[in-house]
């Protein structure tokens, strides 16, 4: 990393500081939104299992559908946690605008871009799969009973 004591180092457009100066509150406000949300997901997580054990009927939807945030508040977490590391790298460059510390800010913005485009693709195939599920499913049960 550069530091400011380098006088040799290559050093960043003052436009495209003032640009991730005005990104950085973005980054921050998003990664505090996803930390409440991976709390809440954990929360409704934990309120569904505490449901289930009072039920008298213990059905695995139930823990399903906890697992399900579950899974959801680790999504939460890692977007989260991608958007503070680019918040706070945006932070370096405006306090030291060095090529070192734009390149560890594009790194943690790409980062952030492809965990959310992964979880994009996985979404869009569960949600096919439903929506197959949603049409196969009953066509299937109106064949059995004919």
């Amino acid at each position: 990393m550069d530091t400011p004591l380098s006088p040799h180092a290559p050093t960043v457009d003052p436009a495209a500081v003032a640009e991730i100066q005005g990104t950085k509150p973005w980054l921050r406000f998003l990664s505090i939104l996803g930390f409440i949300g991976t709390g809440l997901c954990l929360i409704a997580a934990l309120s569904m299992v505490a449901v289930g054990l009072f039920l008298k009927e213990r059905t695995p939807l139930i823990l399903g559908i906890a697992l399900i945030y579950v899974f959801l508040a680790v999504f939460f977490l890692l977007a989260s946690l991608h958007l503070h590391q680019a918040a706070n790298a945006a932070g370096k460059v405006i306090a030291v605008p060095t090529t070192g510390n734009l390149a560890e800010f594009l790194s943690q913005n790409r980062k952030f871009w492809k965990l959310s485009s992964i979880l994009l693709i996985i979404f869009l195939i569960i949600y096919f799969l439903g929506i197959a599920a949603a049409i196969i499913l009953p066509a299937l049960q109106r064949i059995t009973r004919a």
